[in-house]
């Protein structure tokens, strides 16, 4: 694959390369504000070093125990969920400048809770829109429409309302950039006819994009710029309009080889966005995770980049190399291709090695 270097990019050069990338995607340290909300968009700031040592994120959401909190302070960004934030004052305590982010998804809804009826999506007969069985636990849940006025403002509110919690922002889960890549996993039969083109059924999702970039570009109005909205899903289509992306399955999923991957962690980064890349859950073993791990050093750039390499939070379980926590120094260019399918990049106190083919990785310190 061709070599990809950025040096500077535009916002507008960066949003061109985000879509072309998104295209190829099927698909969520102290804290100092980089962006300023504006009427135009949002107002990119410069580039300054990158941290010796990889700022390590963590997800932990779904009801975690107090007995955890010394486990959760160790990482730099944590996700946790609302139903956990009687536990942030205390992980404050331990690690005063740890990013703290709530969690809401945009485009599924609660089926415990009866919203008016034009929040909802509906097919071509007039029927709700379910998820799948196998998509979630909590099923029936209710597929939402995100171009709804009233249900923005739900999502609006609860992001409000997660900040006065505590929390230093949310993640807007399934971010997705076209409405097909969610509207597999119904159980509504294969949509068809004007119906379904309305929803832009073709290459661009034009009506769908606009409905969520609004939508996103409202929740991070909403808390300003000195908090986090963290899109999820699609990430490199809206980030221009959120501080954050979360890119899911980073280097094992999403339908994008590895240095797609990479090229959109270098783009995003390089315009000093928060970006997490999370490996997920291919990387509970730790050839995987120090695979994705290698990868993530092949293309971060700034301060403001965080790796995830494990779904699982249980201290007792998680795989979490020691090498992690070791001082790399900063890199002394960008990534260099030494053969087909392996690249490396250098640090001042390591050499990174990643194989595409393999789908291995080395880090050897000096």
């Amino acid at each position: 694959m061709t070599k990809i270097t950025i040096v500077t990019i535009s916002l507008v050069s960066f949003v061109i390369l985000s879509a072309t990338l998104a295209n190829v995607l099927v698909s969520s340290a102290s804290y100092t504000p980089t962006i300023t909300i504006v009427s135009s968009g949002m107002v990119l700031q410069s580039v300054p070093a990158v941290n010796a040592a990889v700022h390590k994120a963590l997800f932990s959401w779904g009801g975690v125990p107090s007995s955890y909190v010394d486990h959760i302070a160790q990482f730099d960004w944590d996700y946790l969920g609302p139903e956990d934030a009687q536990l942030i004052p205390s992980i404050r305590a331990e690690n005063p400048k740890i990013i703290i982010i709530g969690y809401f998804d945009v485009i599924v809804g609660d089926a415990n809770i009866s919203y008016p009826e034009t929040c909802y999506m509906h097919n071509a007969s007039g029927n709700r829109i379910y998820f799948a069985p196998q998509e979630s636990s909590r099923n029936p849940t209710p597929f939402m429409n995100i171009s709804d006025p009233t249900w923005q403002s739900i999502c609006i509110n609860s992001t409000k309302e997660q900040v006065a919690q505590g929390f230093d922002g949310v993640m807007a889960d399934d971010t997705w950039s076209n409405y097909f890549q969610m509207y597999g996993s119904t159980t509504d039969p294969a949509p068809s006819g004007a119906w379904w083109n309305s929803y832009d059924s073709g290459a661009n999702y034009t009506r769908w994009q606009t409905a969520m970039r609004t939508l996103l570009a409202g929740m991070q109005a909403a808390i300003g710029a000195n908090k986090i909205v963290c899109c999820n899903g699609g990430s490199s289509v809206y980030y221009d309009v959120c501080a954050a992306a979360n890119l899911e399955d980073f280097v094992f999923g999403g339908g994008a080889d590895a240095m797609t991957w990479i090229n959109i962690l270098e783009a995003i980064s390089t315009v000093e966005k928060y970006v997490i890349a999370h490996s997920g859950s291919m990387a509970d073993n730790e050839t995987n995770y120090i695979f994705g791990l290698s990868c993530y050093m092949l293309g971060m750039n700034g301060t403001n980049t965080y790796f995830s390499g494990s779904n699982i939070w249980h201290p007792s379980m998680g795989i979490y190399p020691s090498i992690i926590n070791r001082d790399f120094g900063k890199p002394l260019g960008s990534k260099v291709q030494v053969s087909a399918n392996v690249w490396t990049r250098e640090f001042e106190n390591c050499t990174v090695t990643a194989d595409f083919s393999s789908q291995t990785g080395q880090i050897v310190m000096k």
